[in-house]
């Protein structure tokens, strides 16, 4: 029925001229809804017959007129452009009225002022250029109207004294105190081609009202910087629109869309309504190949109309609340977005660590936070579906930012690292969480848009105003669901209390790249039966990070082939080693001990599945032990300490950080020397010139080994072995 009353509203317009400016409402056919307090006058029986009269003379008269007109060719076929002018009108102050409906609404309903009939004086202004778009004649025209209703849910935190800081050295757990919410689930949220995001968002739907509206509309709203909180970069600002979005489809291709408008409702005199109905309601008649439905709502809206002559019978000033329609301009290549959207501003996207600890664990957060309605909740047993899988994987990211852009603090968008390398963990790294094409917001052709990623923005032709001030507003892509904002879920900086993120983070990842037991379709038993087997007949694989010794890597391992080498030729002489190398049927694995370099992967999806059958991982404390969360329950992570010079170490960051993590033990190289610090050789740098790259001790290392070796796979030995 909505979209019916709608579909009336639009083809109530069409039949209006522009020509005689007094007689624009007479050619329009108003649709009203019913309000069941009002009760329906009895006229007496001289005064109906007099009435009848009248309606009979007038309904002649105006028949005559509108064949008249019709065989001058002096109807227009509906347009734009007339419309986008009346509307204009009406946010000027006049009372040229406009095609609508007639809503009776409780009597609280806030007048709309004509300041607030849009959130800024630039949207208003935005509506005054919109180009004409011209339709078939009304007796033809029969448009698909189809609402994009705007919503928004956010959660939002409290304030806090003084920051808490949840590891030793780490930083403080904060967040942007200029945001108005966390995070939030925008529904129907569009861009225009000026970049602005705008919701169509009436204040009767919004807790709070227009006070909250003009809140929004005054401060960022989430902010979306990879959960890493150094600027105002991160601000995401938008624009509360006081109406409803309505796209007409095109009639024989659905998923069309020719026109866009804004539904608001304003207060008028129902006496007004009432007689402007008096001399249109035969107006435009009802032809015999209407549907049952359009019959059904005329007889209705006579109802209505009795009922409207109630309320001015009781009071000649009465209020009523009437709808109508005003025009936005599409874009030539306007899109709807359908499928789930994330949208962040990237941190350090050079490197891979900051990018999986900070970009998809703000993704992931916004995932569990508002996804559960839709793909089940957030818990181990929705995971365990691979329909449920993906359903959280069928997504889009999409990036705001441009690496290449030095303006402003967009430089922490790299913060230094090498562009091919923040362009190439942003597009594989996106697929760990989304089966999709990755997007991101680009200043094009002298416009923005939503394209795939990577895209440059035309850096000399973007407007040095701000977008609200485009002298129009032209949507460019709209968003079904459209999510964004602050989860706290920072790995590097505050992992205490958000580790469970990251472990879904590597479960959906697995899912969605098919690594065991997730490479077909089973059930958890059979899940876990295959796990089992495998395990028991694996390689066993021992890998060594090689970080290169350049000015800006600092904290490296020193002696990477000198403990490699040692472990190649003492680990194979233990005992349960030897055991462990021997299945059960009497088949061998084989030991694989390798050093990598992590920059020599063709991508971050080839990282994981590497990492998903490592058993011990021999790492500096930076951002490549981050890999950490892709590895496998009980496996084990041997780290250095942190040291300023041979004298001088202490337990390092990424110690505090990945301890967090429950699938894996780490082995804190300074605890296990009982906290004698090992040998380092200092190594100054650029980020810092205190720097003591540490000295692995290999007896020690291989003890810690052959200990996380029987911790591991003790249980899957034969059981006879375990017998006293």
């Amino acid at each position: 029925m909505i979209l019916f009353q709608i579909s009336r509203d639009v083809k109530a317009a069409s039949a209006s001229t522009t020509h005689h400016p007094h007689s624009q409402e007479p050619a329009v056919k108003k649709v009203f809804t019913s309000s069941p307090f009002l009760k329906l006058p009895t006229l007496p029986p001289f005064k109906a017959f007099w009435f009848l009269i009248g309606t009979a003379l007038i309904t002649t008269f105006l028949t005559v007129l509108v064949l008249t007109l019709s065989s001058a060719n002096k109807f227009r076929s509906f347009s734009l452009r007339s419309l986008t002018s009346r509307y204009k009108q009406v946010v000027q102050g006049q009372t040229t009225p406009l095609p609508s409906s007639l809503i009776i609404e409780e009597s609280d309903y806030e007048p709309i002022a004509t300041s607030e009939m849009w959130s800024s004086t630039s949207l208003m202004q935005q509506l005054s250029q919109n180009k004409a778009i011209s339709h078939t004649k009304l007796s033809k025209y029969s448009p698909t109207l189809k609402p994009l209703l705007g919503h928004h849910r956010c959660n939002r935190y409290g304030r806090l004294e003084e920051p808490r800081i949840l590891i030793p050295d780490g930083f403080p757990n904060v967040y942007s105190t200029d945001t108005y919410m966390a995070s939030c689930k925008f529904e129907n949220l569009c861009m225009t081609s000026s970049g602005e995001f705008v919701l169509f968002e009436p204040s009767q739907r919004i807790t709070g009202g227009d006070r909250f509206a003009q809140i929004l509309n005054s401060r960022p709203w989430v902010y979306t910087q990879g959960s890493t909180v150094h600027s105002d970069r991160g601000n995401f600002f938008g624009a509360i629109v006081d109406g409803d979005l309505v796209l007409q489809m095109n009639k024989e291709e659905e998923s069309q869309v020719e026109n866009a408008f804004v539904k608001k409702t304003r207060q008028v005199s129902c006496q007004g309504l009432l007689m402007a109905w008096n001399g249109t309601r035969h107006g435009v008649a009802i032809s015999d190949d209407v549907e049952n439905s359009e019959r059904s709502t005329a007889f209705e809206n006579s109802k209505i109309i009795e009922e409207i002559r109630a309320r001015v019978g009781k009071d000649p000033n009465a209020l009523c609340h009437e709808n109508y329609y005003a025009p936005i301009a599409l874009s030539k290549d306007f899109q709807i977005i359908e499928k789930p959207i994330y949208a962040l501003k990237r941190y350090a996207a050079g490197n891979a660590g900051h990018f999986l600890s900070q970009s998809l664990g703000m993704i992931m957060g916004l995932m569990m936070n508002f996804q559960s309605e839709s793909v089940g909740s957030a818990t181990s047993a929705a995971f365990t579906s691979s329909s449920s899988s993906s359903q959280w994987q069928d997504n889009h990211i999409l990036y705001l930012d441009d690496l290449e852009s030095k303006e402003g603090f967009d430089w922490m968008g790299l913060f230094g690292y090498d562009l091919e390398l923040g362009n190439k963990f942003s597009l594989t790294g996106g697929q760990l969480l989304s089966q999709n094409p990755i997007l991101q917001r680009c200043f094009v052709g002298g416009r923005w848009r939503v394209m795939p990623a990577p895209c440059r923005n035309d850096s000399l032709s973007i407007p040095t105003t701000s977008p609200a001030s485009s002298n129009r507003m032209e949507l460019q892509t709209c968003f079904t669901n459209f999510f964004a904002g602050h989860t706290t879920n920072n790995l590097v900086i505050y992992p205490y209390g958000k580790e469970y993120t990251y472990m879904k983070i590597r479960e959906l990842t697995y899912k969605n790249l098919r690594i065991l037991p997730f490479d077909g379709t089973f059930t958890t038993t059979q899940q876990k039966q295959r796990l089992e087997a495998f395990l028991k007949k694996k390689d066993i694989l021992i890998s060594i990070n090689r970080k290169e010794m350049s000015d800006r890597h600092l904290q490296a391992i020193f002696n990477v082939d000198q403990l490699a080498d040692y472990l190649r030729k003492h680990l194979p002489q233990d005992p349960f080693i030897q055991e462990l190398l021997t299945n059960k049927d009497g088949s061998k694995r084989k030991l694989i001990i390798e050093d990598i370099d992590l920059y020599k992967f063709p991508s971050i999806p080839s990282q994981v599945r590497y990492f998903s059958d490592v058993d011990i991982y021999i790492s500096d404390p930076g951002s490549a032990a981050y890999y950490s969360m892709f590895l496998r329950d009980e496996t084990t992570v041997i780290l250095p300490p942190t040291c300023e010079n041979p004298s001088k170490c202490k337990t390092s960051h990424g110690v505090h950080v990945l301890q967090a993590l429950p699938n894996i033990q780490i082995a804190d190289l300074l605890e296990l020397n009982n906290g004698i610090p090992p040998p380092c050789i200092p190594r100054p740098g650029v980020l810092s010139q205190i720097n003591c790259d540490v000295v692995f001790p290999p007896d020690l290392v291989l003890k810690s080994i052959v200990r996380a070796f029987k911790k591991r796979f003790t249980k899957y030995l034969t059981r006879k072995d375990l017998v006293l």
